[in-house]
């Protein structure tokens, strides 16, 4: 960020509320989970929350520097110049810097974003096509079987054979022992999902470093101006962690069910 009295870096974001620590770790598993799911929808709730009050503090502060006089912002800025004209060229060269890495960073984002969403959907949409295609003669059969044998109780099909039952668990057990034959080649560490999700945490992280010096320059603004600015922090890397929970949770919804159920790969 810029360096203000005493030579200390002017940070709207602390290391300390990382937003990206609360994020939990990608599952490597074969199946279905709403542990998982849970998980992530508990992690972005609290982020939403923390989200939202931090940006009423950053408006409001914003606000009360935008109806400052604009002959009184004048004078504070000029009286900051004469006081320190060093310090108002690093200001300055920080400024423009910061501009400038923000209009980089947007071309970056533009070509980047839509390449990484399209690297997902092929992802996506080979796994489904691999997966429903081996996993379907073993439901088909399994529906038909089902169909002939259970009754419907209060709970629901049910098997009033302990021998049909033994014969449609072990059809689950072939059907998901294929699948768990090739799982580890998408859900792996160093298979395509977790390496998108890397390179997607990467990119917004990446791209929320960037925008952040804006908020860096903000601040400066506001001491310049002597106008408050306790509790000023950047909220874009609450944004960027949001929008990989969003992401995350629709991937690992893929997962198919340990058995068959309707609409089972969603």
């Amino acid at each position: 960020m810029i360096l203000l009295g005493g030579s200390i870096l002017v940070s709207a974001q602390s290391a300390a509320s990382d937003p990206w620590s609360r994020v939990p770790a990608a599952p490597t598993g074969c199946y279905f989970d709403a542990g998982d799911i849970g998980r992530f929808d508990a992690a972005s709730a609290t982020l939403t929350t923390d989200y939202d009050r931090q940006k009423k503090i950053n408006d409001d502060l914003a606000q009360q520097f935008e109806h400052l006089d604009m002959n009184v912002k004048m004078q504070r800025m000029q009286a900051f110049m004469m006081k320190d004209p060093q310090k108002a060229m690093q200001v300055m060269q920080a400024m423009q810097a910061g501009a400038t890495t923000m209009t980089s960073q947007v071309h970056t984002s533009s070509a980047e974003g839509p390449k990484l969403d399209e690297e997902l959907t092929g992802i996506r949409a080979r796994y489904k096509t691999e997966v429903q295609g081996l996993l379907k003669p073993f439901d088909e059969k399994a529906a038909a079987f089902a169909k002939a044998h259970t009754q419907l109780g209060e709970a629901g099909p049910y098997f009033p054979s302990k021998a049909d039952e033994t014969q449609w668990t072990a059809m689950m057990h072939e059907r998901n022992t294929a699948y768990e034959k090739i799982c580890g080649n998408w859900w792996g560490a160093s298979g395509p999902v977790q390496g998108w999700l890397t390179k997607y945490r990467t990119f917004l992280a990446k791209e929320a470093q960037s925008y952040e010096a804006n908020d860096g320059i903000i601040l400066v603004q506001m001491q310049i101006m002597e106008s408050p600015s306790g509790g000023y922090r950047s909220v874009y890397a609450m944004e960027a962690v949001r929008k990989y929970l969003e992401k995350a949770r629709k991937v690992i919804e893929d997962r198919p069910d340990p058995g068959l159920t309707t609409g089972w790969l969603r």
